[in-house]
């Protein structure tokens, strides 16, 4: 992934960051904690239940190439930060049918980490891992296939669907590799002392 996978990167980050900016881990901790006792209202904390969320289903797209199927089906222990790979059960039902296996990323490996510790610290009791952390009225209850399908629409801007994400990624890294291939090929050929050599080597 280099420079052109690098701005698609950087402008997902760039609305992200605008629109659901992440508390810093110390503060997160802190008013996910009040707010779990009732301390504090969700609003404190709802931006950055949002933004743990979207980092974590943008980074098994991205990096893993999961299909919007196989992320709506994923429960908690399917793609735990402690596992080395997330597992994906076609069926969505853990040792039931088909599998396989797909080694975490540091970045899967470090978003999964962070969701999972804010709904811990928000007390979702769910294992489905997507919650609908919109509202108050909501963040304990899965998400639904309909409000899945609208989640990066709704948090990112219209037209950004997972399939779109994950086209705009793929075509993005490809932009990247072909460029290279040719240019390794144009270098090889430069730094071969041989080919204008008109004297017999060895």
């Amino acid at each position: 992934m280099k420079e052109t996978a690098l701005c698609l990167d950087a402008q997902i980050s760039e609305i992200l960051e605008r629109r659901w900016p992440l508390l810093p881990e110390y503060e997160a901790t802190r008013r996910l904690t009040k707010y779990h006792s009732r301390r504090i209202q969700y609003r404190r904390v709802r931006r950055h239940a949002i933004r743990s969320q979207l980092d974590a289903l943008i980074g098994l797209t991205l990096d893993l190439g999961l299909s919007r199927k196989e992320l709506f089906l994923l429960r908690v222990d399917h793609v735990h930060h402690d596992n080395e790979s997330v597992v994906i059960w076609r069926s969505g039902v853990p040792y039931a049918g088909v599998w396989r296996s797909i080694e975490h990323t540091d970045r899967t490996r470090a978003a999964i980490e962070r969701w999972l510790s804010t709904r811990d610290l928000l007390g979702v009791g769910t294992d489905p891992l997507w919650v609908s952390v919109y509202s108050e009225d909501d963040w304990h209850r899965p998400m639904t296939l309909d409000r899945f399908s609208r989640h990066l629409p709704v948090y990112i801007g219209p037209g950004w669907t997972l399939v779109r994400l994950k086209a705009a990624h793929q075509q993005s890294v490809l932009a990247d590799e072909l460029p290279t291939a040719r240019g390794a090929t144009r270098s090889a050929r430069q730094e071969d002392p041989c080919r204008s050599c008109s004297t017999a080597c060895g």
